[in-house]
């Protein structure tokens, strides 16, 4: 049995005991129950005729379905006419969204924990991936741009896995991502269930981590946006302007910039 607390600081509401047991992803991405892995693995099928075909319109449109996907290709391809800026993918499963950024030219590499997901991901889209949990990967590279979507909420260290990423960006790179909404909760919890998803988060949870990072904010809730610039107090602003967001969306999207210098 899980116990659910929360954090009397941050505010975050997360599963105890804490630690996240990996080998359940492994077991979701070989297809084994319901919801969004396996709706990834259909996508992922569907998705690789026309990888093969080199049909970007048609992936794009296929994957831009989603609304966390299309958050990041319209995103990436707004901060980003270069191709040759590298980027990573942390949480990549399959390689769905890699992949066409894959098609469309661009230096990039997925990261999964699961084996299972990157061994799939190689066979469909080539040898762009890596099996390794990101706080123990043994590499220098820094990078232009980082995504993550859908993993924040599952892994068991958020506030250091942020801080990585943060470490793992260029002077004036970019990371996206989405953090599930406390704010959207059914009772006590989101719609997603342990031991998938471990922590839910309030804004007030990411700014706290994000403060005094040397980092902009970004945050999107549905159709509206507030975009927090250097001097602004994240926590102090965000308390003014709170209502006047949307509760009804499961995930929060946003973007930081890491500031240059």
């Amino acid at each position: 049995m899980l116990d659910v607390l929360e954090c009397l600081n941050c505010k975050a509401r997360y599963v105890y005991p804490f630690q996240a047991n990996y080998e359940v992803y492994e077991q979701l991405h070989r297809g084994l129950g319901k919801g969004a892995y396996r709706d990834g693995i259909t996508l992922s099928k569907k998705l690789e005729r026309f990888f093969e075909s080199d049909n970007k319109l048609s992936y794009r449109k296929l994957l831009c379905q989603k609304d966390k996907f299309k958050h990041i290709v319209e995103t990436l391809e707004q901060y980003s006419k270069d191709p040759s800026n590298n980027i990573l993918e942390v949480g990549c499963a399959r390689g769905q969204v890699t992949g066409y950024f894959l098609m469309k030219g661009y230096s990039i590499k997925g990261m999964d924990i699961s084996s299972v997901a990157i061994e799939n991901a190689e066979k469909n889209f080539g040898k762009h991936f890596i099996s390794a949990d990101l706080k123990e990967w043994k590499s220098d590279e820094k990078f232009q741009f980082i995504y993550h979507v859908g993993l924040i909420g599952v892994i068991d260290y958020p506030k250091e896995f942020l801080e990585i990423c943060i470490s793992r960006l260029k002077p004036g790179g970019v990371m996206l991502f989405n953090a599930p909404n406390k704010c959207k909760c059914n009772g006590i919890w989101v719609d997603t269930l342990p031991p998938d998803l471990r922590t839910v988060f309030e804004p007030a949870t990411i700014f706290s981590i994000l403060e005094n990072k040397n980092v902009e904010v970004k945050i999107k809730i549905g159709l509206k946006e507030k975009y927090f610039t250097e001097g602004e107090k994240y926590l102090e602003v965000w308390e003014k302007m709170k209502d006047f967001f949307s509760k009804d969306n499961q995930y929060n999207m946003y973007v930081m910039v890491k500031k240059r210098g």
